[in-house]
């Protein structure tokens, strides 16, 4: 698949429970996102269930995972896998 079909099926599409990492620190899902007929698994990190930590600043956790990805793939690294920041049509918020 894509980048761009992959950023856009993480961005937009159906998002499916299909199971928990229990050993996190925060709430940690493995989904299915389907969109236009492509479908990729994925790791979902709802922000309520986010454990706050004491240096870094309340709810901050999405928008840092997703600047990792937009800096290393800025600097043409390949370290961080694709990541977005979504707040619609996710089960758990």
């Amino acid at each position: 698949m894509d980048k761009s079909t992959l950023l856009r099926t993480l961005e937009h599409g159906q998002v499916s429970l299909l199971g928990q990492f229990t050993r996190s620190s925060n709430f940690t899902f493995l989904v299915e996102c389907t969109a236009d007929g492509e479908s990729l698994q994925a790791v979902y990190k709802p922000a309520r269930g986010q454990q706050p930590l004491w240096d870094f600043a309340p709810d901050t956790l999405p928008k840092r995972e997703t600047a990792a990805w937009l800096l290393c793939r800025t600097l043409g690294w390949d370290f961080v896998p694709p990541t977005v920041h979504r707040t619609d049509g996710l089960p758990a918020g």
